[in-house]
């Protein structure tokens, strides 16, 4: 693994960890506080709707970078190694493009959102930080498939 991938893998750890975090004390709290005193923290739904967002497109890189998705294997000891290895080669150039489509288009509502103003009701939560932190996440899984892509030999 080169730097470039410790280093969006470090990201992505720390970042879920904290997001995990948050979201577990911000429950917490607003738990205990309807249980004390019969009103929750105002938008606490909208709040922890945001860190969940985080919380996901975080693992999503973890779990593609590390190749540890969800796959099928069924037929791998039919093939013989250089078939392994272009069905490989094959599913990351997919994957690629997929990520490339997805971080266009969360890109673009990221915009559309900014240029309308909309936000939710409660706290005033712009849409538009929804789109930014799935873009984010997006865009460094996009930038790991294409060096997985360019430099099969050098990560896992």
């Amino acid at each position: 693994m080169n730097r470039a991938e410790r280093a969006a893998c470090t990201f992505s750890e720390y970042s879920a960890a904290l997001l995990l975090a948050t979201i577990s004390i911000f429950t917490f709290s607003d738990v205990l506080l309807r249980y004390l005193f019969s009103s929750s923290i105002i938008g606490s739904n909208e709040i922890v709707q945001l860190l969940m967002t985080g919380f996901i497109a975080s693992g999503i890189v973890i779990t593609t970078n590390s190749n540890k998705h969800i796959c099928v294997s069924i037929f791998e000891d039919a093939f013989s190694k250089s078939i392994k290895t272009l069905f490989n080669t094959f599913s990351k150039i997919t994957c690629g493009v997929v990520f490339t489509f997805m971080t266009f288009a969360v890109i673009r509502t990221f915009t559309s959102e900014f240029k309308l103003g909309r936000s939710s009701e409660l706290v005033n939560i712009p849409y538009w930080a929804y789109s930014a932190v799935v873009a984010a996440f997006l865009l460094i899984i996009t930038l790991l498939t294409i060096i997985k892509i360019v430099q099969p030999g050098k990560t896992k």
